[in-house]
């Protein structure tokens, strides 16, 4: 949710979310907003258990303002048949992160697929190895939301990171 931080328009976004067939399980967006939306739901009753809650920062990145190198010959955008070399990388990403793995191997291996056709997979190969991932998570016109940015730790603070985010 973003609204310029103005936390007036809770109460609206509540109201048109449980409108929708999809029932709402988190808040993700700007903190002023996403917390009075939060709010809203733990009140009410709609968020029955917390799992996870967390603050973390989003930074936006204007792209019409940077040079982006010549693509790489290794980063790639991840294909369905890349989970076997994708999935060991998000579960040590959940676990460094504290996160909750979720999902069946099965249902896992169907969101990434489903993810993997969209585009939203990235991946840094590196002598027939998967070292570095990062996720489009959301898209929403000209913006998105980059997430599950992980390099395998023996390849830290060597740029890997940062050519997936070139690419991306």
């Amino acid at each position: 949710a973003e609204c310029g931080g103005r936390a007036e328009f809770a109460p609206i976004i509540v109201d048109a979310c449980r409108s929708e067939s999809i029932q709402t399980s988190g808040v993700v967006g700007e903190w002023t907003l996403a917390d009075a939306i939060w709010k809203i739901l733990v009140d009410s009753g709609s968020i029955a258990k917390v799992v996870h809650a967390s603050r973390e920062p989003l930074y936006r990145l204007n792209l019409d303002v940077i040079q982006v190198p010549a693509r790489h010959a290794q980063v790639c955008i991840l294909q369905p048949s890349d989970f076997e070399a994708w999935e060991p990388l998000r579960l040590a990403y959940l676990a460094e992160e504290g996160l909750p793995v979720q999902g069946s191997p099965e249902q896992r291996r169907k969101d990434f697929a489903d993810s993997a056709r969209a585009g939203r997979w990235w991946g840094l190969q590196d002598r027939g190895a998967l070292i570095a991932i990062g996720a489009l998570n959301a898209i929403h016109e000209p913006l998105g939301q980059i997430g599950g940015v992980y390099t395998i730790p023996e390849e830290r603070r060597r740029g890997w990171a940062s050519r997936v985010m070139e690419s991306l």
